[in-house]
């Protein structure tokens, strides 16, 4: 049993408790972890998305913590309430900013706002690792997930009981140094604060936005279309034109993308200008923007991302219901080779290769 008792906080990661619980207790977590489970190494994995069962009772146990307080810090738990997909913890999750298992600099960190770091606010919360969450709503900071000197993700629970947090674990670098000079999108906080407002109250919250999901899940799957549809027609001007117009946004909110990125591994600059412009969407009269989706000539294809998808949401099943399916596949014209007869020279070789399977 550990000399300190450390209760965790609403919505606090798993990871940020086991930090303050065992430098509460002059230790770390590497230890602790090598004492209950003998594996030193555990919290290289992303514990933060999912610990077993037999895991969670052993720490419930040692901590004199209900098992059912720390099972409600990890993700998969919290996601349950608006995910309906299987979470495999060796997959990628909708909606987390993935964290690399042995935290390579190729991977994306926990999100923070260097305000925070310096005002010693060392608690983490659930919704920094929320991929809609892109703003400090205290500091009104553009949140940062790696040291922008080394390029190292921000991992706070590599730090040892003494280790002063806002110090880069990695080349030393002072991130409470790292404000961000990026002008902040009061519409991309409004909705953020409106995400995580809901999630919350466990329900839809009156707001600016016209909606007509009744459920969590039917939110986030609305969330999700529209980001996925301004993230796929970024390069397509005539559509980008219109938005432009019909919208006022200006041309710093839209980038080129690769196409193999999406929304949760976004930098927190371009997830910000997504969300803006969703935002936008949201406030827009939802019978004008079905209207405007349609004489647009935006195709169910472009809207959904596929010609068979079928909508989960109230809102995207009325934005989507007077949309085009075009077929994808057009008829290509086959030209049929003419059958002519094989030249002397050509059956003698021919034949030379056959030989030998003659005799």
């Amino acid at each position: 049993m550990l000399a300190v008792k450390v209760l965790p906080k609403e919505y606090e990661l798993i990871s940020s408790w086991l930090l303050r619980l065992t430098n509460n207790n002059g230790t770390n977590i590497n230890v602790l972890s090598d004492f209950l489970f003998n594996n030193s190494k555990l919290t290289l994995n992303d514990i933060d998305k999912s610990l077993e069962s037999k895991d969670i009772h052993q720490l419930a146990e040692y901590t004199d913590i209900d098992s059912k307080i720390i099972e409600r810090l990890t993700l998969k738990n919290f996601l349950s309430s608006f995910s309906k997909e299987p979470l495999d913890s060796l997959k990628k999750w909708k909606w987390i900013i993935p964290s690399g298992t042995k935290y390579t600099i190729k991977t994306n960190g926990l999100l923070f706002c260097s305000k925070c770091l310096e005002e010693k606010n060392t608690i983490f919360y659930i919704f920094n690792r929320l991929s809609w969450n892109i703003i400090c709503p205290i500091h009104k900071q553009l949140l940062q997930n790696k040291c922008s000197r080394c390029n190292h993700q921000f991992s706070p629970n590599l730090k040892n009981f003494n280790d002063t947090f806002h110090i880069c674990s990695y080349c030393n670098y002072d991130l409470s140094l790292d404000i961000s000079d990026e002008n902040i999108s009061c519409e991309s906080l409004e909705l953020q604060i409106y995400l995580n407002n809901c999630i919350k109250e466990k329900q839809i919250i009156k707001s600016n936005y016209n909606l007509l999901d009744k459920t969590l899940f039917e939110l986030f799957y609305t969330t999700r279309t529209l980001l996925n549809f301004t993230l796929a027609i970024q390069k397509n001007k005539r559509i980008i034109n219109l938005l432009k117009e019909e919208f006022q946004l200006n041309n710093k909110l839209f980038f080129k993308n690769k196409a193999t990125l999406y929304f949760d591994i976004l930098r927190s600059e371009e997830r910000m200008k997504l969300m803006h412009i969703i935002s936008r969407f949201l406030k827009m009269d939802i019978k004008l923007f079905e209207n405007f989706l349609r004489i647009s000539k935006i195709t169910y294809r472009q809207f959904l991302a596929s010609n068979t998808a079928i909508p989960e949401s109230s809102t995207i099943k009325y934005l989507s219901k007077n949309l085009k399916i075009r077929e994808t596949s057009q008829n290509k014209r086959t030209h049929h080779k003419k059958i002519q007869p094989k030249s002397e020279e050509e059956v003698d070789i021919l034949m030379y290769e056959l030989e030998e399977f003659l005799e």
